[in-house]
């Protein structure tokens, strides 16, 4: 079993903390890491409480705000700075790789196994059958990941998310640069395939996090978590891996053939929605780069400036997203387009160890790792079950 802690009160130390380091800190780039960490531990600690656990001295102060503001334009313009100069060759990949993804899909979802097995994604399991598959995955896959799974285990660094609906993830991580640890939040245990692949998820982050932190400091570790494109790469390899794994040695095969699908469909919706966002033109990019617009209003723009502009209509109309995070709508796209490059565990070792954690196309494709590479390596399962 997984200790999870049901309440979040080691949080109000950590804040508390991170206000001290708030309050004596004169460099205002570490100040700005400072105050998004510490946000970010307020916002989820009162998710799950009816205590506000902000600093007065620090919510209030305008200075504070400014660094915010200055330094969330100068950590966009570095994303924007990526994103921009590549954005005409990613619409392209985007839209090849989902037309392609959703073919297998639509196929597989008209299947009589589909059919009959869709059901399995939520299917229960003891806490103990998953956690098997867990351990030996991290065992067999990479073993640096068991001993990152035992560290959070045994520091009881495992903790409970709430059931909110301003949180769609089944689970998240989060570094902290006081003292270079993450945590997991979770929603449950190991009760189902969903879970397993999002422990294996959250894991995966923070050995990212930890490869980023042997390269730079913890303050440039805390902003590559947050805002690299690249930060769902490692993640989003792993997600598929363990249904690879699963399906490699005939564990619980079925559950997993419905699991992967599941996963790859979401992929697929993220990059039709980062397709939208590569055809929009630098100004309107960057207008809407600094919120979370609609879905649709992005369509509605595209249409506006480009009438011949034609969107993929094969899409369920209730798929649109009420909200788009233009940042972690790209950061999911890159990570299923590399995904097809980091299969093999020498070339994502060898990712894990980029220093410039903010290449364009070229720069990754000069390293070894094509974005334009056909076919996703996964589909020969599903194309199995076809």
């Amino acid at each position: 079993m997984i200790p999870i802690k049901n309440n979040l009160e080691d949080f109000i130390e950590k804040i508390e903390q991170l206000g001290d380091a708030i309050c004596s800190c004169n460099d205002e780039e570490k100040l700005y890491v400072y105050l998004k960490t510490y946000n970010t531990f307020c916002y989820l600690y009162e998710l799950n409480s009816v205590d506000s656990v902000f600093i007065e001295e620090i919510d209030s102060n305008d200075f504070y705000k400014d660094v915010l503001d200055r330094g969330c334009k100068k950590d966009f313009h570095k994303t924007d700075t990526m994103f921009l100069n590549d954005k005409g060759k990613l619409e392209k990949i985007c839209l090849r790789d989902s037309f392609y993804l959703e073919d297998i899909l639509e196929d597989f979802s008209k299947t009589k196994f589909y059919k009959d097995k869709e059901k399995l994604y939520n299917k229960r399991f003891k806490s103990n059958e998953l956690y098997d598959i867990l351990i030996n995955f991290f065992k067999e896959e990479n073993k640096e990941m068991l001993d990152i799974f035992e560290e959070l285990r045994e520091s009881k660094r495992f903790y409970r998310l709430t059931s909110s609906e301003d949180l769609l993830s089944n689970a998240l991580s989060i570094f902290n640069p006081l003292d270079k640890k993450s945590s997991i939040l979770v929603r449950r245990n190991l009760v189902n395939i969903r879970f397993l692949e999002a422990y294996v998820h959250e894991v995966a982050h923070v050995l990212d996090y930890n490869s980023v932190l042997k390269n730079s400091n913890e303050f440039e570790t805390a902003l590559y978590a947050s805002n690299s494109l690249l930060s769902e790469v490692t993640s989003t390899v792993y997600s598929l891996k363990i249904y690879d794994y699963m399906l490699e040695n005939g564990i619980l095969v079925d559950d997993a053939v419905i699991g992967l699908a599941n996963t790859l469909l979401a992929y697929t919706i993220s990059l039709d929605t980062a397709s939208l966002i590569c055809a929009l033109s630098d100004e309107d990019y960057l207008k809407l780069s600094l919120f979370s617009p609609r879905e649709k209003d992005i369509i509605d723009l595209l249409k506006k400036n480009n009438p011949e502009f034609l969107v993929n209509e094969d899409l369920p109309k209730d798929i649109l997203m009420e909200h788009v995070d233009i940042t972690e709508t790209m950061q999911y796209a890159y990570g299923c387009l590399l995904s097809k490059c980091l299969f093999q565990k020498n070339n994502l070792d060898k990712f894990l160890q980029l220093k410039d954690k903010y290449p364009s196309v070229l720069d990754l494709k000069e390293a070894g790792f094509d974005i334009g590479k056909d076919a996703h390596v996964l589909t020969k399962h599903l194309e199995k079950y076809l």
